[in-house]
């Protein structure tokens, strides 16, 4: 995630690499050593499948200290297509984020809308927290994103129980598991926020160096009240934070 945020790729990048990995270590055993270097193919299959600028094989093998070749990327890259079949369109909760919105019977969503582009900031950075967590492995992407945006809402302080439903319905599950995921995903804001304000008590100078950029991102989403809050410079996305 780190190298997404730097080079800011294409927000759904990082969940298709995800995606990616995750099918390709169903179908195929690796060794330890080699899994940087499967995960960084899937980054590169990934930005290439979403964005006009892929990440360029010398690029990726820096950010591996050259522990991982241009010519090893390039071999595993087939390999692992052949694999697959060729067949990298996975689907992500990324995907579900902009449908869902659009079709929400208690939220007009437009692109001119203040309010909306600050959910789908908050949901779609929830998303990509979800792909890091193994407890979210197994969960229909539909759901992952109906929560997401369901959790992006209540920080907003606009819950609402006719919401939970609508969005329950378009994602084909219960409320209960709506509310569950939820749950889930509060839990591990939680848990990244105190990681952050342990990291800033521990040492004064944190701020100014630099904290992880994907955790300050979940910590601006995560304590966003309102629409005021909500609307100022407080950073509001994990592209939106430069290290």
């Amino acid at each position: 995630m780190p190298v997404c945020e730097e080079q800011r790729c294409d927000e759904a990048v990082f969940p298709l690499a995800i995606g990616i990995l995750d099918q390709f270590l169903a179908t195929c055993n690796i060794k330890k050593e080699q899994l940087q270097l499967v995960a960084c193919v899937c980054l590169l299959l990934a930005s290439k499948s979403r964005q006009c600028n892929h990440f360029s094989l010398e690029l990726l093998s820096w950010y591996t200290d050259n522990s991982v070749s241009p010519q090893s990327l390039r071999t595993w890259e087939l390999a692992i297509l052949s694999q697959l079949n060729w067949d990298i369109n996975v689907i992500t909760a990324n995907d579900f984020v902009d449908f869902i919105l659009v079709r929400s019977a208690n939220q007009s969503y437009n692109q001119g809308n203040k309010y909306s582009q600050i959910v789908r900031r908050h949901a779609v950075t929830f998303v990509a927290l979800c792909s890091t967590e193994p407890r979210f492995v197994g969960w229909k992407p539909s759901l992952i994103a109906a929560s997401a945006i369901y959790t992006a809402m209540k920080g907003m302080r606009r819950e609402d129980t006719k919401l939970a439903t609508g969005l329950a319905e378009m994602a084909c599950v219960s409320v209960d598991q709506l509310m569950s995921i939820s749950a889930s995903i509060d839990q591990v804001i939680s848990t990244e926020v105190g990681v952050v304000e342990q990291q800033t008590a521990d040492s004064p100078h944190a701020r100014n160096v630099g904290i992880s950029a994907t955790v300050a991102a979940k910590k601006a989403a995560a304590t966003s009240c309102g629409y005021e809050a909500a609307t100022s410079r407080v950073p509001m996305d994990s592209q939106d934070i430069l290290v």
